[in-house]
């Protein structure tokens, strides 16, 4: 298991019109496809930044998971409106330490 951790830089003036396009109907198409463990903005330090995290439990699911998704005719639409307010995007993948055990 492992968690798919997302850092999105909007461009300044541009979050609210990223979060409004993605939650009217971006989040609920892409929890189908991945379990969303944490959704959040930035308040201080680096502003204009959104950070998701997705559960995965394998590698391969989590490809899989992503062809799915890129699939989906809504989503590409979707990705279409909010790209153009993304300047960059990190993804890291995390894995839990040997003492922590994750809750299901």
């Amino acid at each position: 298991m492992f968690i798919e951790h997302r850092t999105y830089s909007i461009k300044p003036g541009r979050l609210h019109d990223y979060l409004e396009a993605y939650g009217a109907d971006g989040f609920a198409i892409h929890q189908t496809h991945a379990p969303c463990v944490g959704y959040y903005t930035t308040e201080a330090g680096k502003l204009f930044q959104i950070i998701s995290m997705w559960r995965h439990n394998s590698f391969e699911e989590r490809l899989q998971r992503r062809a799915e998704l890129s699939k989906n005719p809504v989503w590409q639409e979707k990705m279409a409106k909010m790209t153009t307010l993304v300047d960059r995007i990190e993804s890291r993948l995390i894995i839990p330490a040997p003492f922590y055990s994750p809750p299901a």
